[in-house]
């Protein structure tokens, strides 16, 4: 067979087996009693086969470019004409959509690069139709024995995904001889798993495909070293186990993977990695004992702590920038700023968690009055002498493993100390503070006993995140300026 016939026969086959697959899945959502979900997945499984066909009759060319097109054309008019109708019942249908478009997506850049990543463009497939097609079929199987890590995603759910994605990157290693590390290797078993676990229903199947060949292609123009793999690797379960604890909120989760995502990256090795990990150990410790002890002395029920996205943000923010703009200038002052700015959160969260089991009076730092207790902006003597000992502790860190030298340490710790005076007086001159008309209490809450209490001093718009982000801002310029002097 010449060159045209067969690539004539690559296309017949592909068309009538994509077009095959959406009629098999008519057929089995009319005949058989499987709901919608197992429908779509099914799909996915099935469909994993197209990659194959492309493979054999294509590889990286045009042709396997325009057919990948013609997929994701097929799929959008049966998705929006109705034509499997299940799809329908419980969301908004567009799943397999998103399917064909992120595999259309991926066949573009491929072939924008070059054949050297082609094979990756079959690992991310098969990592979404296989991982994420398996998830739900395992997870209802065993669904009496299954433990729900958060509403809709299962503990076996998972760890298929997982191990699927796993099985499928070490058969393209084995089978085209890529000599893929194992390490590395159950770093993208474990970014599917994230990927598939924190994303929105439906534009998973897009993320899934899009963030693999992405880590992908950053590994093979040598931008994954050893730490960002075992970030990669290990965040994703640290982050699940902290939401099924309770210790994180969903958004605290997807906020604290990214943050280690970035820093595992952009860090100079792994102390920036092992010092985050260590401060938000020890913070969420502190602050589950304390809360425990504050509920039982004050005669109240002891609620979990549960940190949220934009807490993680307001603690990672500013010290992720600065790392980040390490990478790219290599001015050594950034680097150190990374250490400062988690210092000086770690040093706030301890005064604030610690100082308000204190017997002792709380005074508005500005104003010198006296305020309640958990009222931003008022100071105690406890409180603030955890924050300075919880300066210097934190970033002897840094001073053991040699990124910093005695002079810088004690810089830094005296300035990690004055960011926890600042935080505390911005919050007094800048976050809102409101009085409940109800119940006659103080909160910084803008509704509270079921209405909309007064703002009585600060802004709107500023609430504790912000008052964070804006302190390790302050706290990051005046440490470059001193080290600059």
């Amino acid at each position: 067979m010449n060159d045209i016939l067969f690539t004539i026969a690559g296309y017949v086959v592909f068309t009538v087996y994509t077009v095959g697959i959406m009629a098999f899945g008519m057929l089995v959502e009319k005949k058989t009693a499987l709901d919608s979900t197992m429908v779509r997945k099914f799909t996915h499984i099935i469909a994993s086969l197209t990659w194959i066909i492309c493979y054999f009759f294509f590889g990286c060319s045009i042709h396997w470019v325009i057919l990948n097109g013609v997929g994701a054309v097929v799929i959008a008019i049966t998705t929006f004409g109705g034509m499997m109708k299940s799809y329908y019942k419980d969301g908004p249908g567009l799943g397999i959509f998103y399917f064909g478009l992120s595999t259309f997506i991926v066949a573009i850049v491929c072939y924008l690069i070059g054949e050297e990543v082609y094979l990756y463009t079959g690992i991310a497939y098969y990592c979404l139709s296989l991982g994420d097609g398996f998830a739900p079929v395992v997870a209802k199987l065993l669904k009496k024995f299954n433990p729900q890590i958060m509403p809709g995603k299962s503990l076996f759910g998972s760890l298929t995904v997982f191990a699927v994605s796993f099985l499928s990157v070490l058969t393209f290693s084995l089978v085209f001889d890529m000599g893929l590390g194992v390490l590395f290797m159950f770093s993208v078993a474990a970014l599917t798993c994230a990927v598939e676990f924190y994303g929105l229903r439906g534009i998973d199947n897009i993320l899934i495909e899009f963030s693999v060949f992405g880590y992908l292609l950053l590994y093979h123009f040598g931008y994954v070293g050893l730490t960002f793999e075992i970030v990669v690797t290990v965040s994703p379960f640290l982050a699940m186990l902290a939401i099924a604890s309770k210790s994180l909120t969903v958004s605290g989760g997807v906020c604290a993977l990214f943050l280690f995502y970035v820093i595992g990256f952009f860090g100079n090795g792994y102390v920036p990695v092992l010092f985050l990990a260590s401060m938000f150990a020890a913070a969420s410790a502190v602050s589950a004992v304390t809360h425990r002890v504050y509920s039982r002395r004050e005669g109240v029920v002891a609620m979990k702590f549960t940190r949220t996205g934009k807490q993680v943000v307001g603690v990672g923010a500013i010290s992720a920038l600065c790392l980040v703009i390490y990478y790219f200038t290599d001015i050594e002052y950034f680097y150190a700023m990374f250490f400062l700015g988690i210092a000086e959160q770690f040093a706030d969260s301890m005064a604030s968690d610690i100082g308000r089991l204190g017997k002792g009076k709380n005074v508005d730092i500005i104003r010198l009055k006296q305020v309640e207790k958990g009222i931003s902006g008022g100071v105690s003597f406890l409180g603030t002498s955890c924050a300075l000992a919880a300066s210097f502790l934190l970033l002897l860190f840094p001073l053991v493993f040699r990124i910093l030298n005695w002079q810088y340490y004690l810089v830094l710790s005296a300035v990690a100390f004055l960011g926890t005076l600042i935080d505390s007086a911005f919050g007094s001159l800048f976050q809102a503070l409101y009085y409940c008309p109800a119940c006659g209490e103080k909160t910084e809450d803008s509704s509270h006993c079921d209405g909309k209490p007064k703002l009585v001093k600060g802004f709107p718009l500023i609430g504790n995140v912000s008052v964070n982000v804006l302190s390790g801002f302050a706290t990051c310029a005046c440490g470059c300026f001193i080290l600059l002097l």
